[in-house]
């Protein structure tokens, strides 16, 4: 890889895509203006490989549903921040999400409950001010807070750096959140409502139109092929309202699409819908 190739960066924007990081769980983004970013000491940016890069958020409008932040929590974020808390389950409201799950306490597993406000916090971070809590479904948080078992004890995970508990906010960053490819960022705006927990980088940038994915500039590597200055679109292949793409999958999303060379060396994609292929 020359110089020059590992110097570029390449820029990636999307728009009205459902994006599946793991394959039962989709965010959806309204609209992302980012850049790719090569994991290591890789010069380019290797599709085949999630884990080779990730994007970097400069704006983006992202919604994250009950049921995909609940996968998120229990399958990525509870694991790696070696939690105490598990089996979760959420349902949101206006402002607030009620939360359900297991606190793992002096070798045992107790359920409990509470309510979670979400804001951002000064250094962009989303928290989560925890208020309500029961342990048990019985012994109110203040009674716990009497007894010295504070969320800040409870909750305290084993693994600094993915998520943190202070006093009775819970909080993690962006790139904290997502699985590879991961997304990372700092927020300007949370805001949950009943369907779903809506999330801003930056700006609005306020793009209409159809369904795309756009890939310009740097070195880019997909299925056999380097593109030493990227030049790639990726559209559904039938109009639609949103297009559901998994990163992961890309290559047979493409297969069963087609494809076309434009003038500029470019390379356009009519992909088939994630949502519509057997994984």
């Amino acid at each position: 890889m020359t110089p020059a190739l590992a110097a570029a960066t390449s820029r990636i924007m999307m728009h009205k895509v459902q994006l599946y990081n793991f394959d039962d769980a989709a965010v959806a983004v309204t609209d992302l203006d980012g850049v790719l970013m090569p994991v290591g000491s890789g010069g380019a940016v290797d599709l085949n490989d999630v884990s080779s890069y990730r994007i970097a958020l400069r704006s983006g409008n992202v919604t994250i549903p009950a049921r995909t932040l609940t996968i998120l929590m229990n399958r990525y974020i509870l694991p790696r921040a070696q939690s105490p808390l598990s089996d979760m389950s959420m349902v949101f409201g206006n402002g607030v999400i009620r939360l359900h799950g297991k606190i793992r306490m002096m070798s045992i597993k107790l359920g409990f409950s509470a309510n979670a406000y979400p804001f951002v916090m000064p250094n962009g971070d989303m928290g989560m001010r925890i208020d309500h809590l029961k342990t048990a479904g019985f012994i109110p948080g203040s009674v716990s807070n009497a007894l010295g078992m504070t969320l800040e004890r409870m909750a305290k995970p084993g693994k600094p750096g993915v998520m943190s508990v202070k006093g009775n906010v819970m909080s993690m960053s962006v790139g904290a959140t997502f699985p590879a490819p991961a997304l990372e960022g700092t927020l300007s705006n949370v805001n949950v409502t009943p369907t779903g927990l809506t999330t801003r980088i930056g700006a609005t940038r306020g793009i209409s139109g159809a369904p795309f994915i756009t890939i310009s500039g740097g070195a880019v590597k997909f299925a056999h092929l380097l593109m030493p200055e990227a030049k790639l679109v990726i559209r559904p292949i039938v109009k639609q309202a949103d297009f559901g793409f998994s990163p992961r999958r890309y290559y047979r999303q493409m297969v069963a699409g087609t494809s076309k060379a434009t003038p500029d060396f470019g390379l356009t994609g009519y992909f088939g819908d994630f949502r519509k292929l057997k994984y």
